[in-house]
């Protein structure tokens, strides 16, 4: 088939009708994943249908050289897509300023995006796309974005070079055995990263090109007469509609099977929608059709207002109509006045001085909103708690000590600058968490330093910082082991596994070396519900009940105690400190001691766990001396 073959193919309303529900599934997923459990996956038919449109608009187009063609290109991207993107993160950014403490981390993911460069950003701080902190990030749902403006770099040039957008003889099979290839290679990527460094096969583009360049694969098949596309176009849409629902409904195990077969499921409908169908008449109404053309401009503020609303009002059931219509006139503002006007506003013929105004637009905005954060470094905050950083505890290593989610060099944060004993922190956030207390006492205990190594891509045992500190762990030291509590977590059973992996080898160690070692409970988990506009707008925060919480964290618990012998392996518990005989507060002495909802504990918080290891270090140092 001929580029004027395919050219014939017209614009499908029904495309637009299932990027309409997609963008819902993904929404209500966001309102709360308890609606909707793999709603997110929506993300992923997103990214078909990205790969199918985006080689009908190639295959559609005309270009005398290969300039003209990937300027042209550039310049329909940039004002696709930046105008309104940039407007979400100017205006984003203004309220993050008002009801964030400590917004650098967020503004920083917003910068990024406007490069698209967010999905590298927040990899490389390996942050979980479903742990509860990224619902406080405004712009972690622009990840998604970022991955497929990578992929616009590499997708023309493929388009162009294979001879395909030329109109060169065998151009098309040369594009599509190129494309097919990278596909391949792409999904084995991703399948065999998964299990190995989830982080980087979720966010990063290389191992979600397979996903929109089956779209691409889908576009140049569909027309073609192999007998096994004539058995796709006799699948029945409304059974293939329902079983992306069913998918949609299903628990959030077996993410990479449930991605592949929505991708695969995608595809196949792609092909099959018949206008005699009943799918084809839905998604072809008049209200999901406009929805899927806002389906940007709703991607984009969804997230945005859920997140701030986190911040300020929660989300409730009193809340979540006034979301709802937020969301939507946000949208439809975006779509009608930025996001459409500018697409189809021809600014000036030539496409590289088009390209270089956005270019120096975005370069700007960028500078600008970092220059700002710098100079504001939370002057216009108006909320109540604090950041989880305060300035009288310092640490003599370069390592961001008192963020949970840093990106820290391990090497430098297991090296010791001083001779005398050292108290080993490990974990995951909940560990960095105890320092700012431990920092408090370590002298009274005679200890130097105050060492640790949180949020590791593997265990600690397979990393080289890991060998460093064998080396230089001492009698009378001791091994502080702090985790978050695994049934509150998304991955459970794995880090349950993961957390007893790495606990017994500890025990290893406090035994061949005669060091101790304190396992630590975890604080009581807040429903984020109730708990996050408590931080920001009201005097009393909230409460739990302490049966409620010890209930939560009960095999959590099991699992702690079942190592301990009072002799090395040793178990602190901080209900005790944070918890009354009833309840546990997040308002104690009429001060909020947490950070987030996580939780993590700010400077109050930091300086009530102080009183937890006068309490309880005697008993566990000088235990040998009482037997």
């Amino acid at each position: 088939m001929s580029i004027s073959d395919i050219k014939k193919i017209q614009y499908r309303p029904e495309i637009d009708g299932l990027r309409a529900v997609a963008v819902i599934a993904v929404i209500i997923n966001h309102f709360n994943k308890d609606f909707l459990e793999s709603g997110y996956l929506g993300v992923d038919i997103f990214f078909v249908i990205s790969g199918y449109v985006i080689t009908s608009s190639l295959t559609k187009r005309k270009s005398k050289n290969f300039f003209e063609f990937i300027v042209s290109f550039y310049e329909r991207r940039i004002k696709r897509l930046v105008p309104a993107l940039l407007f979400f993160v100017l205006f984003t950014c203004l309220w993050i300023w008002l009801v964030y403490p400590d917004p650098t981390i967020l503004i920083r993911t917003g910068i990024s995006s406007l490069f698209g460069l967010s999905n590298i950003y927040l990899f490389k701080r390996s942050t979980d796309y479903f742990a509860e902190s990224t619902l406080l990030n405004p712009f972690t749902h622009t990840w998604s974005l970022s991955v497929e403006e990578q992929f616009y770099f590499i997708f023309p040039i493929l388009f162009w070079f294979s001879g395909y957008g030329n109109n060169k003889k065998n151009g098309i099979n040369n594009f599509f055995n190129i494309v097919l290839s990278l596909t391949i290679l792409s999904l084995f990527s991703f399948v065999y990263l998964y299990s190995k460094n989830e982080s980087a096969a979720y966010f990063l583009m290389p191992m979600r090109f397979w996903e929109i360049s089956m779209g691409c694969l889908t576009y140049l098949l569909l027309n073609r007469s192999y007998d096994f596309l004539k058995t796709f176009r006799r699948f029945s849409p409304s059974l293939l509609f329902v079983f992306i629902i069913l998918i949609f409904l299903l628990p959030s195990s077996f993410p990479v099977s449930k991605t592949i077969l929505i991708v695969l499921i995608t595809s196949i409908m792609l092909t099959c929608l018949r206008e005699n169908t009943f799918c084809f008449k839905l998604f072809s109404k008049p209200f999901l059709v406009n929805l899927g053309l806002m389906s940007y401009s709703l991607y984009l503020w969804h997230w945005g207002i859920l997140s701030l609303s986190r911040w300020t009002i929660g989300i409730t059931w009193w809340s979540i109509p006034i979301q709802i219509v937020l969301i939507y006139y946000a949208a439809k503002l975006s779509y009608n006045f930025i996001e459409n006007p500018i697409r189809n506003k021809s600014f000036s013929k030539n496409y590289f001085l088009n390209i270089f105004i956005g270019l120096i637009t975005l370069i700007s905005s960028g500078a600008l909103l970092s220059g700002i954060n710098k100079l504001l470094n939370g002057k216009l905050y108006f909320g109540r708690f604090e950041s989880i950083q305060f300035k009288y505890i310092q640490s003599e290593l370069s390592c961001e000590r008192f963020s949970p989610n840093y990106n820290s060099n391990p090497i430098k944060c297991l090296t010791k600058s001083k001779n005398g004993n050292v108290i080993w922190l490990f974990g995951n956030s909940h560990a960095s968490n105890l320092v700012n207390s431990l920092e408090l006492i370590k002298k009274q205990f005679g200890f130097e330093e105050v060492l640790y190594y949180t949020n590791p891509e593997e265990l600690w045992m397979k990393n080289k910082a890991f060998e460093i500190f064998l080396q230089q762990i001492n009698s009378g030291d001791l091994i502080i082991f702090s985790y978050r509590n695994i049934n509150v977590d998304i991955n459970g059973p794995f880090n349950a596994n993961r957390m007893q992996n790495e606990i017994e080898e500890f025990i290893k160690i406090a035994n061949n070396l005669n060091v101790k070692l304190i396992l630590v409970d975890d604080a009581p988990n807040f429903n984020y519900f109730n708990f996050l506009p408590q931080f920001t707008f009201f005097r009393n925060g909230p409460k739990i009940s302490k049966n409620s919480a010890i209930k939560k964290r009960q095999e959590h618990t099991m699992i702690l105690q079942k190592y301990v012998d009072n002799k090395k392996v040793f178990y602190v518990d901080q209900f005790d400190i944070l918890c009354d005989s009833d309840n546990c507060p997040a308002v104690m002495n009429k001060k909020l001691i947490y950070a987030d909802n996580s939780p993590h504990f700010n400077k109050n918080g930091a300086i009530l766990i102080k009183q937890l290891w006068i309490n309880q270090l005697p008993k566990i140092i000088n235990k040998n001396n009482l037997e």
